[in-house]
């Protein structure tokens, strides 16, 4: 990852993991930080690693890469431009959320 994301990390991340970001990490050789995150469980690796986007590389476990790849793919195609209707689901309409509105404001459309 950039140095520059090294915060946004501490902030995504459970408590219990934070001491090996507190350790610096180690840097490689394009320029980005390499950290060993001792992650108790892949569920909780991929919850808070997946709040970081395309901001961090996990090389392992393949488990969590290729589920995180999965997850970026199913972005993409959702918010493609080719794909631009709403989808709902049976038990309620869904609308999109515009940046600055909260979820207690949307209503159902």
């Amino acid at each position: 990852m950039e140095r520059g994301d090294i915060g946004a990390l501490r902030e995504a991340i459970d408590w219990s993991v934070r001491p090996a970001v507190h350790s610096g990490g180690v840097d490689s050789d394009d320029g980005r930080v390499e950290f060993r995150l001792p992650f108790e469980r892949l569920e909780s690796a991929y919850a808070d690693l997946v709040k970081l986007g395309g901001a961090v590389d996990v090389r392992e476990p393949s488990e969590l890469r290729v589920r995180l790849a999965h997850t970026g793919r199913e972005l993409v195609a959702r918010f493609s431009d080719g794909n631009r209707g709403l989808r709902t689901s049976a038990h309620r309409a869904t609308a999109p959320l515009s940046i600055g509105e909260s979820k207690s404001s949307v209503r159902n459309r």
